[in-house]
């Protein structure tokens, strides 16, 4: 399911989106995107076989770090993963700022 459609199932509309290719190994993409209210989403798109573990949120975090202080240190961040979730993975995430969808 591509990350447009995900967003209008969470009822979350952007004006504007823009894909950022990062040079990495994992299968990541990473979007901005600018919603009505001129708020910037910093978006996550994971694909993995395995499980998300703590570890892995840890990695992405770090990966996504300098993009998410520049613009969105009061905005909105959230990660789509497709493969089953650790709950601390999940916690840890929600503890720093990113919304699990």
């Amino acid at each position: 399911m591509k990350v447009n459609d995900r967003l209008i199932q969470q009822k979350i509309y952007l004006k504007e989106l823009k894909e950022i290719t990062p040079k990495t190994k994992r299968k990541l993409k990473v979007y901005i995107g600018v919603d009505m209210d001129n708020f910037y989403y910093l978006l996550v798109d994971l694909e993995t076989k395995s499980r998300f573990l703590v570890k892995n949120a840890k990695e992405i975090i770090d990966f996504v770090t300098p993009l998410s202080d520049i613009k969105f240190r009061k905005n909105r961040k959230i990660i789509f993963i497709e493969s089953p979730i650790c709950k601390k993975a999940e916690t840890f995430l929600k503890e720093n700022g990113w919304r699990v969808l």
